[in-house]
């Protein structure tokens, strides 16, 4: 199983309790900052003999579904794929945002340009994220209880949507179970505006599960900022979405990855 999407799907999902509840090998590849777009980009670059047999797809309005005051020329979000450029998909995704990066991208120096350090720091120790299968907690307490105020227009960002839809139809093709899902934000009222994703789940058949607004979830004590569950609250709600999800599906993994 893979978790993917942004900063929430980094943080609001804790793995080992997917494995413990699933019997099924898990890693959480979410990516502060990013969304469907980067998601895409990694999905495309798996081996068929390596996909995962579940992806769960957390969605954030900013990074999936509206334009953002953040986005800037977009091109922050193929960053981590810049060294893969060459690969067909890798190549489209850059080419959909910007024409003047393929140019530059053909100088093998610009690829890993900035990214040394981080390259050559996974060579020399571990990381918390890697111990944890890329998961990591957050720690503390929200301080501001008051309504999150949003920081995205109401414009549809086309290409983000584009982007959620090719991530939908490459799943279907190489056979992955997907979950899309909107996990809890604290005080946070805009549940309407995840409607353009529930409009393509319901269209394509995906299985939608949505949190956005649980009750059950909606706890000052879970919450380190509107968004971002602390341990406590990830480990809580992971527990709830992964019973949900082998509910769902009716299949337990033993530890070789297979149904039983």
């Amino acid at each position: 199983m893979l978790i993917m999407g942004s900063s929430k799907a980094h943080h609001n999902y804790n793995p080992q309790v997917f494995c413990d509840t699933m019997g099924i090998t898990c890693y959480n590849a979410g990516y502060d900052g990013n969304g469907i777009i980067l998601a895409y980009g990694i999905l495309s670059l798996i081996d068929d003999g390596r996909l995962p047999r579940v992806i769960v797809y957390d969605v954030k309005q900013q990074f999936d579904i509206y334009q953002y005051s953040g986005d800037g020329d977009h091109t922050r979000y193929y960053q981590y794929l810049k060294p893969f450029y060459g690969n067909p998909s890798v190549d489209g995704i850059i080419g959909s945002v910007s024409h003047f990066d393929v140019l530059k991208l053909r100088s093998s120096l610009y690829r890993t340009n900035g990214d040394l350090m981080n390259l050559v720091s996974g060579y020399l120790k571990q990381s918390p994220e890697d111990m944890n299968m890329g998961f990591q907690p957050m720690v503390g307490l929200i301080d501001d209880v008051s309504e999150q105020e949003k920081d995205y227009s109401n414009e549809i960002d086309s290409l983000k949507l584009g982007y959620f839809k090719k991530f939908v139809a490459l799943t279907k093709e190489k056979g992955i179970k997907l979950f899309v899902v909107f996990s809890p934000e604290y005080n946070t009222p805009y549940s309407d505006d995840l409607n353009p994703i529930r409009e393509i789940c319901l269209t394509e058949g995906v299985t939608l599960l949505d949190y956005f607004n649980e009750p059950s979830f909606l706890k000052k004590e879970f919450f380190k900022d509107h968004c971002h569950m602390n341990e406590n609250g990830a480990t809580t709600y992971s527990a709830a979405i992964a019973s949900d999800i082998q509910r769902i599906t009716n299949v337990k993994y033993n530890n070789n990855n297979e149904r039983d």
